[in-house]
């Protein structure tokens, strides 16, 4: 009977331990810490004597003897702050500082090996993801909806509602329109006005320009927020009492990618994938061309692997001949739910003066077909926007190489209409 007790009071123990135990295990643990840490700076005398008294305080907690448990670890304490000459035990301040650099350090050993955080910068990938839109409200009478209504779609959708009306005469150039990084996942446009005043929005100056219609004003954006080719800036200006922007910004979905899957698998059909821009020379040419960075990574649809023969016929992408059996690709085939199928781009990008080195793109017509390459370390994969009729991707500048992929898109964090798994 006595050992069925004894057995009972373990198990119970195991699950919620006395105060008295929690602290002597405590004791017992950070004298083994100070041992391990310590040991090539303790004499061997002083070593052997502190594992004397953890096998004493060990016994004690054995048998659960609260007197002994208290001299055991005070002989513990004891031996082991005489046993250096400078040693002093750890304040909370130098404990708590030791724990926040390994945290950072496991942060980034994470980042950097398995899983990273992204930003969708444009809404190439809409309705499966959302990039930082601009929305222009036309109606010069318009007001932001009250702080409430903006805390909730800020929360569930990121978005900020923006109007600002001028106090005088002011002027806005190209120029004076920059975007900078705030809190490394979040990116503001500053407007400088000629009379020294900024005005700050929420978002990439790209969807300033093209979604709240500044670009369309100083005449190199249509209505549509497209650049137009060799199409010359203009000022705007504003008179005292006009808008200057309004509207809001929707914010771009941060996603978490899985930098460790392609280590152990291939690529796969269908998934949502992330990779680099740099070895390609249409978006390097791009962004000289327009003076503006792309981004050194874009998440596209992968919808072609290595030897994949692809066209399109819109609304369907056809692979290797038939239509595409993947459940993301045959997601925006659908038609429904916001998806709007496939098309071809329909032109070549000619030589011209704004793009000296001309470029061929690919899928133009419902003839047109591409083959990737597959073998001989020259992989490629074929990228796609699932927004396909506003969506830069390897119809305009090729195939992507195999080793410029980072990884899958996983997860979803924010916002909270969005937020799960990537499909």
């Amino acid at each position: 009977m006595a050992n069925w007790n004894h057995l009972a009071l373990e198990v119970l123990e195991h699950f919620w331990k006395p105060k008295w135990k929690k602290e002597a295990l405590a004791t017992y643990k950070g004298g083994e810490k100070f041992l391990n840490y310590k040991r090539d700076l303790i004499e061997p005398d002083r070593a052997n004597e502190i594992k004397s008294r953890l096998r004493d305080l060990k016994l004690a907690i054995r048998k659960r003897d609260q007197e002994a448990i208290k001299e055991a670890s005070k002989q513990l304490v004891g031996t082991c702050e005489h046993s250096l000459r400078s040693y002093r035990p750890p304040d909370a301040l130098a404990e708590n500082i030791e724990v926040l650099f390994v945290a950072i350090a496991v942060a980034l050993g994470i980042r950097a090996y398995y899983l990273q955080p992204f930003r969708i910068p444009t809404g190439s990938m809409q309705p499966t993801l959302n990039g930082i839109i601009g929305h222009v409200e036309p109606d010069p009478s318009w007001k932001k909806p009250n702080i409430i209504t903006q805390a909730f779609h800020k929360v569930t959708e990121g978005r900020t509602y923006v109007k600002k009306v001028a106090d005088d005469d002011v002027v806005i150039t190209y120029n004076n329109i920059k975007d900078r990084q705030f809190l490394w996942f979040f990116t503001k446009t500053d407007i400088r006005l000629s009379n020294g005043e900024t005005v700050t929005v929420n978002g990439s100056k790209n969807a300033i320009l093209s979604g709240l219609g500044l670009g369309e004003r100083m005449g190199i954006m249509d209505e549509h927020g497209n650049y137009l080719r060799g199409a010359r800036l203009k000022p705007i200006v504003v008179k005292e009492g006009e808008v200057i922007v309004q509207g809001w910004v929707d914010t771009g979905d941060l996603v978490l990618v899985d930098k460790f899957s392609y280590h152990f698998r291939k690529p796969r059909r269908g998934e949502v994938f992330v990779f680099e821009t740099r070895g390609i020379e249409k978006i390097i040419s791009d962004e000289k061309t327009k003076n503006q960075n792309r981004g050194s990574h874009y998440i596209k649809r992968l919808v072609g692997v290595p030897g994949d023969t692809l066209r399109v016929e819109r609304p369907n992408l056809l692979i290797n001949g038939k239509p595409a059996e993947e459940k993301g690709i045959k997601k925006v085939m659908s038609l429904k739910d916001g998806y709007e199928g496939y098309y071809n781009i329909d032109r070549f990008i000619d030589k011209s003066p704004e793009d000296p080195i001309g470029f061929e793109t690919f899928l133009n017509e419902p003839s047109s077909t591409i083959t990737l390459d597959e073998g001989h370390g020259k992989d490629q994969y074929f990228a796609m926007g699932d927004n396909s009729n506003n969506s830069s991707d390897s119809r305009y500048w090729g195939p992507v190489d195999e080793y410029l992929l980072v990884g899958p898109g996983l997860f979803t964090l924010w916002p909270f209409e969005h937020f799960g798994f990537i499909r």
